[in-house]
């Protein structure tokens, strides 16, 4: 008989298949997990995939942007907490346009690229949330990413001035429009903007510019368009001549500052022209430049009209019968002389061979010839000339003549040279003339004569008062009014 002893060390037993089971299952979900579980292997790799897409997109953008403003425009560099600039394009428009396209919402990508979507919307990037805001400000979030500022789609600004060429009139001002919108063709800006309007170089200028209550040449003026619907805003800009300034001619530059939801700066030239001679007596006889006589400052700052000898010459209206020239009259004149050509500085009448009254510079010996006749039969000239040297070239001097006459008619006149007597005329039985009439006078020149023979002045004046024989002003042309 033969018995058979089990060995217990051999063969596998259903206890021992079962945990080796359940180590295999333990191992493997462990192993699972660490590959595609919430903080798996993969899903770690995604969320870096991701985050790579994103840091990518973001320096994509920044870099976009730089390059596109760096290359064209003088802006600042761009970091992660600046919002994106507008372009101001020199035809007078903030028109920048970005788009970012997400095809779906969930995309982990964006793709780049310039065009439009509705106006008004945009897309923000903003406290680590990227986010799309439609038109009626809806937001519907999209997916995280480390912010960099708001990005506009569609922002449009327009700013033009009506005219950038103005003459002034006889009041010495005139006015701009400016017209500034926050639009343009029919895009709407979704942004509040503000902006200011400054003038550059204000305290040499001879104007005061005036937007409201805000004179540019003290303070700057500051306003601004609400976003979200068009909006138009009118500026009317007064130009208007400082107290004692004067001018022929200036170029102004005015600043549009836009200080929100960016800072852009556009300037407008603006040519201002002036041919008016204004008259302060209050009888409007405002005269008229002409022959290209500027007003100019010489080196003391002090305004005068300057004349080249040539073509330059100015036209007085013509002056009303409403004085009384006959009982004599005063001339007070303020000029320098640069040249000692025989030439006319002031000529009122009606021509050579009419009534006239003259004030000339004479070359032989430095003269100033003083003449007054009046138009009848067998009449004489009244003339009367100043002492030897007394018109000095290059010197700004005061010249006064007074004219009156006698209870026989006779004209009697001094001429004075900075308050000095340097001529005196009286009458006599063979000077005695027919005194000045009261006369319409419509031929008057400054700077110009009658004759053929003489030659335009050539100097500056900077002041002319003219007053009748009871006192009254009959013109008066003062180049630094108030001053």
């Amino acid at each position: 008989m033969y018995k058979y002893k089990i060995n217990n060390n051999k063969g596998i037993t259903l206890v021992a298949l079962v945990v080796t089971i359940i180590i295999i299952i333990l191992l493997a979900g462990t192993a699972l997990n660490l590959t595609i579980g919430e903080d798996g292997i993969l899903t770690r790799a995604k969320k870096s995939t991701e985050q790579n897409e994103f840091a990518t997109v973001r320096d994509t953008i920044i870099l976009s942007i730089n390059e596109i403003f760096l290359e064209n425009y003088d802006v600042e560099k761009l970091d992660t907490n600046t919002s994106i600039s507008m372009v101001l394009f020199e035809k007078g428009y903030i028109d920048y346009k970005y788009k970012v396209n997400m095809q779906t919402y969930k995309l982990d990508y964006l793709t780049l690229g310039h065009g439009s979507t509705e106006t008004g919307d945009y897309y923000s990037l903003k406290d680590e949330e990227l986010s799309y805001i439609d038109k009626n400000n809806n937001k519907i979030s999209l997916y995280s990413i480390e912010g960099i500022g708001k990005i506009p789609i569609e922002l449009h600004f327009e700013a033009n001035i009506d005219k950038n060429e103005i003459k002034l009139d006889s009041t010495m001002e005139s006015t701009v429009l400016f017209e500034i919108n926050n639009f343009k063709d029919d895009e709407i800006t979704y942004e509040d903007i503000s902006y200011e309007i400054s003038m550059k170089d204000n305290e040499n200028s001879a104007v005061d510019v005036i937007i409201g209550e805000k004179n540019l040449s003290n303070e700057n003026y500051t306003n601004q368009l609400k976003g979200n619907e068009k909006q138009t805003q009118k500026e009317d800009v007064t130009i208007r001549v400082k107290n004692g300034k004067s001018l022929s001619s200036e170029t102004i530059e005015l600043e549009l500052n836009i200080l929100k939801p960016i800072k852009l700066q556009k300037t407008y030239k603006i040519q201002i022209t002036n041919d008016i001679l204004v008259d302060y007596s209050g009888n409007n006889y405002h005269a008229t430049l002409k022959g290209g006589t500027k007003i100019i400052r010489d080196n003391e700052n002090n305004c005068a009209l300057y004349f080249d000898g040539l073509d330059d010459f100015v036209q007085i209206p013509t002056i009303s019968q409403n004085f009384n020239w006959s009982d004599g009259f005063n001339i007070n004149l303020i000029a320098s002389v640069e040249s000692d050509n025989d030439s006319g500085i002031l000529t009122l009448g009606n021509g050579k061979d009419n009534d006239h009254i003259i004030i000339e510079n004479i070359n032989s010996g430095n003269k100033l010839k003083f003449e007054a006749q009046g138009k009848r039969e067998l009449t004489i000239k009244h003339t009367n000339y100043s002492y030897d040297n007394t018109v000095y070239i290059n010197q700004k001097t005061n010249y006064k003549i007074n004219i009156n006459t006698n209870f026989l008619q006779e004209y009697h006149s001094q001429i004075y040279v900075n308050d000095t007597q340097k001529s005196g005329n009286g009458g006599g039985m063979f000077k005695t003339i027919t005194p000045i009439r009261n006369v319409e006078r419509k031929e008057n020149y400054i700077g110009k004569s009658y004759w053929d023979n003489k030659e335009n002045f050539k100097g500056k004046i900077y002041y002319l008062k003219i007053t009748d024989g009871s006192g009254k002003t009959i013109l008066e042309y003062d180049l630094n009014h108030n001053s």
